[in-house]
């Protein structure tokens, strides 16, 4: 879609708001969930966390208030989930993940994603992803920043069936429980979850119920284009050119430093490319994975938007690039090294994208 192009018409502006609306309310109500069954503080009290709504394609449709990265992260791992399990979806079921290479960000942080069906038709998911207390590994919380590969982290879990038809993995749950520090408060936390997904799903198909077959998931095509297409006008007042930004970090904690992070932005007719392969690489310590630089998004549009926009994912279409031709050198999975997600990387390179626009 240009910003050149008509807007995409709203047939009924009236079921518009109203759709548009209930679905931004119910991933608020998968949040209110979280925050009122979690039992660590990291979750419950600071909030790390972040839910969604989907539609069947798995794009994310709706976005409750919560962390950011966490929201750019989702749709990457529903990608992940969809690559794997795709036909071999049932009601029931939910899916978990936090292996970074499958659409996960640093270990802690857990997806736990359910399909909503409406009869035999899939017409959804809902998305939790929360900041678990502990994953295992060498340091408590999973958050060294002086390992210098992902096996000292903790837990990697790929996309896998945490629940299959209604029934627990009983086997998958041990092996977690078991590899934490403070499995009480881990259990407490997929339970909180898992309540969220079901409340996503039970809120899903009331809103569902209000529609005849398909007229749900072409509201939810229509919120799609319109907020794209508002995103699109928005970055055409900008005057287009080529924009730079660097910083730098001062040591990465074995001797590495000063490391330079910089970002190219080039902005289009409507859109823009981010180029980071600019910057300044230590020596296997800071290397971040592929979903990490999409989650990146959020934070920065946000900022750089003047009107207020609907919370979802057109608003991050008319971006590219991301780093993404950085994956060759990402590959090893020995070396990379996920904690400083949080703690550098990824504040670093939000940062990067606001400093273009100062």
């Amino acid at each position: 879609m240009k910003a050149t192009e008509t807007a995409p018409r709203i047939k009924d502006p009236i079921a518009f708001e109203v759709a548009k609306n209930a679905l931004i309310s119910l991933a608020d109500e998968l949040a209110i969930t979280v925050i009122r069954t979690a039992h660590s503080q990291t979750v419950r009290d600071s909030m790390d966390f972040s839910t969604a709504i989907c539609d069947a394609r798995g794009r994310v449709i709706a976005q409750g208030c919560g962390i950011p990265l966490h929201l750019g992260a989702i749709p990457v791992a529903m990608d992940a989930v969809l690559a794997k399990y795709g036909s071999d979806t049932h009601p029931g079921d939910v899916f978990v993940l936090n292996d970074p290479d499958e659409g996960g960000m640093h270990l802690p942080d857990a997806f736990m994603i359910k399909p909503v069906f409406r009869g035999p038709e899939l017409i959804g998911y809902s998305a939790v992803v929360a900041h678990h207390q502990d994953i295992g590994g060498r340091a408590a919380g999973g958050n060294a920043v002086d390992s210098t590969e992902i096996f000292q982290e903790g837990l990697q879990i790929p996309v896998l069936k945490f629940l299959d038809r209604g029934k627990v993995n009983e086997t998958l749950l041990a092996l977690w429980l078991r590899n934490v520090r403070l499995p009480d408060l881990v259990y407490g936390d997929i339970q909180a979850q898992i309540a969220a997904c079901h409340v996503g799903e039970v809120g899903l198909l009331q809103i569902a119920d209000r529609y005849e077959p398909g007229e749900l998931q072409a509201l939810m095509d229509e919120i799609l284009d319109y907020t794209e297409a508002r995103v699109r006008a928005e970055i055409a007042t900008i005057p287009r050119g080529e924009y730079s930004f660097e910083d730098h970090i001062d040591d990465d904690g074995f001797g590495s430093g000063p490391i330079k992070i910089c970002v190219k932005i080039r902005v289009l007719e409507d859109s823009i490319e981010a180029d980071f392969d600019c910057d300044h690489r230590p020596k296997g310590h800071d290397r971040q994975s592929e979903p990490a630089c999409p989650a990146c998004r959020p934070g920065p549009d946000r900022l750089s938007h003047r009107r207020r926009h609907p919370r979802r994912p057109g608003q991050s279409a008319p971006w590219t690039g991301d780093g993404r031709r950085r994956r060759g050198r990402d590959d090893d999975r020995h070396r990379r090294h996920q904690p400083q997600r949080q703690l550098i990387r990824l504040h670093r390179l939000s940062n990067q994208r606001v400093g273009c626009s100062a």
